[in-house]
């Protein structure tokens, strides 16, 4: 099913037409991995509430719920690799070494999907204060002590967390079914090959791994157990106080894993065979979710929220069917994303631009067989636009007729022979896109 996004602000992104990227073959042992204790959505670290208004947003939930309409995507866990000299042996035998080295995902506050879950959709004059950031991790320990000038010492590994704003952000794009699609991460330019990291950055914390923190790993069992990791950045986002790209309160963050003992060629970072092979690497990976061939649509600068990776082809400053340094997720014919809660606080909520639709409803909702039902909605300016129907799979049932929409309250009274069933109600106007929900019975 494809997701319904506002229409591109044309001049707001570079478009390139790079083909889209086969999904990459997800291992069965690696699939819908659980949590070890708290779920995400129910996270409770305390964090510094300095501000005036705050709330936590989880773009995952949001999709599902504004898009999929409440069905459950899948997960799997993306290991974050130190090096292509160590791999994974699975239970078919096969050794895999190429993988993935940094993971990270664009927040973009002005969302309107967030509605969906009931958090502030945000304008481009809101900027805000990153506060606290959780996902789920998994660490494994195969080494827990090493001979350092014969004193036997405690293994630490390190995961190295960036944060970036606008000023360290870059948006690409493609073109896909005659669509400009829009995405986010670090700058290409000022990423360091040989260590991962990236100059952009205007911080950096370090999230150190000992003994205590293991394991997130039964071999006998084949299971991942994962684990709440997170942190407190303090990082600020930007406003058009301070310049006029629609995009400027966008940030971001990545991860990378830097484990104190380098893997060797011939290394096995996990053994899911639970045979003699050697295992003297640490790792950590990230729960990742996915929709499978569903395409991930964005089309709007006024939702730029992807994840975004750095594979063992880009590893080294390779370029691949066009893309450098962090490849988009919003690439591949499946759609990824990096699950995690992030709870932010600004001073203020001011609506100096506020999003173009606006408080969509329809009613009656439930409707009946064969009746009429009215779209009401507000929009935040005189423009022309028009109400389509649509199925569960994206396919337009009802291509309403172009008319002009007034400056705040409309309706539009749909007459419409729908069979029973779930359809979304789109409002598309030039300057930009709601959905909503409608039950037929």
């Amino acid at each position: 099913m494809k997701k319904f996004t506002t229409f591109l602000i044309a001049g707001f992104a570079t478009i390139s037409a790079f083909a889209q990227i086969s999904a990459p073959a997800i291992p069965s042992v690696e699939k819908n991995p659980g949590l070890k204790a708290t779920e995400l959505s129910k996270f409770n670290k305390k964090t510094n509430r300095r501000t005036d208004y705050g709330s936590w947003y989880t773009y995952t939930d949001a999709y599902k719920e504004g898009v999929l309409l409440g069905q459950e995507y899948s997960t799997f866990v993306r290991w974050v690799m130190p090096d292509t000299n160590a791999g994974f042996v699975y239970t078919d035998g096969n050794y895999a070494s190429i993988g993935i080295h940094v993971v990270g995902s664009m927040f973009d506050p002005k969302d309107s999907l967030f509605q969906s879950t009931g958090q502030e959709v945000l304008t481009k004059f809101n900027p805000y204060t990153v506060d606290t950031i959780a996902w789920t991790e998994y660490y494994v320990r195969n080494l827990d002590s090493i001979d350092v000038g014969g004193v036997m010492t405690e293994v630490i590994d390190t995961v190295v967390v960036e944060y970036f704003d606008f000023t360290g952000i870059q948006f690409r794009g493609f073109t896909f079914n005659n669509m400009n699609h829009i995405n986010g991460s670090p700058k290409t330019s000022t990423y360091q090959k040989g260590s991962l990291r990236n100059t952009s950055a205007i911080k950096t914390d370090y999230i150190l791994l000992g003994t205590k923190d293991r394991d997130s790993l039964d071999r006998a069992n084949g299971r991942l157990f994962g684990s709440v990791g997170y942190v407190v950045p303090g990082i600020k986002s930007m406003s058009t106080s301070a310049g006029t790209d629609v995009r400027i309160n966008t940030t971001c963050f990545s991860l990378a894993f830097k484990p104190m003992v380098r893997a060797k060629l011939g290394d096995t970072i996990v053994n899911w065979n639970n045979v003699p092979t050697t295992t003297k690497v640490n790792t950590y990976g990230v729960r990742m979710a996915y929709i499978e061939n569903n395409f991930w649509e964005i089309t709007s600068p006024f939702r730029v929220n992807n994840a975004f990776w750095t594979n063992s082809q880009l590893l080294f400053g390779a370029t691949v069917n066009g893309w450098s340094s962090y490849l988009p997720t919003t690439a591949y014919n499946t759609g990824y994303f990096l699950p995690y809660d992030i709870h932010i606080s600004t001073q203020n909520l001011k609506a100096t631009e506020i999003q173009p639709i606006q408080n969509l409803a329809v009613y009656p909702n439930p409707a009946n067989i064969g009746n009429n039902f009215h779209v009401t909605f507000n929009s935040a300016s005189v423009t022309s636009g028009k109400v389509e129907i649509m199925d569960l799979n994206g396919k337009v049932i009802v291509a309403g007729e172009s008319r002009n929409f007034a400056n705040g309250s409309n309706t539009v009274t749909v007459n419409a022979t729908l069979t029973a069933g779930i359809y979304m109600v789109a409002v598309k106007t030039a300057n930009g896109t709601q959905s909503t929900k409608l039950i037929v019975q």
